[in-house]
């Protein structure tokens, strides 16, 4: 009797730690299937992320483009107003220039001026000399 106690005490025993670990199983299957759960979830977030990341990289690219553009545009814009400002100096000097020119036509103006002045006034004294002889013959003439 003692024989069979222990043996169906051994049994039981086996039974016992049959079922625990049929219920650990159990729990391990359980707890991988919710694992496997969040790494699908896991992989779909990352994959999203991806998806995101491409189309971030995709945006950075399209504004770095629109970036050098205007950097083009910028540089294009300042070699207009290099070329503007060398075309402004060289018009400066023109003006420079057609004012000296003018100064110095309006010397040789005055120059003319003065000299047709003076010839006024000597021929005005040759013509009163002139009418003071013409006088002086048409007395004697007379």
């Amino acid at each position: 009797m003692f024989s069979e106690a222990l043996r169906i005490l051994d049994n039981n025993t086996a039974e016992l730690m049959a079922d625990r670990f049929k219920a650990q199983l159990e729990n391990a299957k359980i707890e991988v299937k919710a694992v496997k759960h969040e790494l699908k979830t896991t992989r779909k977030e990352v994959t999203a992320a991806r998806q995101e990341l491409k189309i971030t990289k995709q945006e950075v690219d399209a504004a770095k483009q629109e970036v050098n553009a205007a950097k083009q545009e910028v540089n294009a814009a300042k070699q207009e107003v290099d070329a503007a400002k060398q075309e402004l100096n060289a018009a400066k000097q023109e003006v420079d220039a057609a004012k000296q020119e003018v100064n110095a036509a309006k010397q040789e103006a005055k120059a003319a001026k003065q000299e047709a002045e003076n010839a006024k006034v000597q021929s005005d004294a040759k013509i009163a000399e002139l009418e003071a002889i013409i006088k002086e013959l048409r007395k004697n003439l007379k």
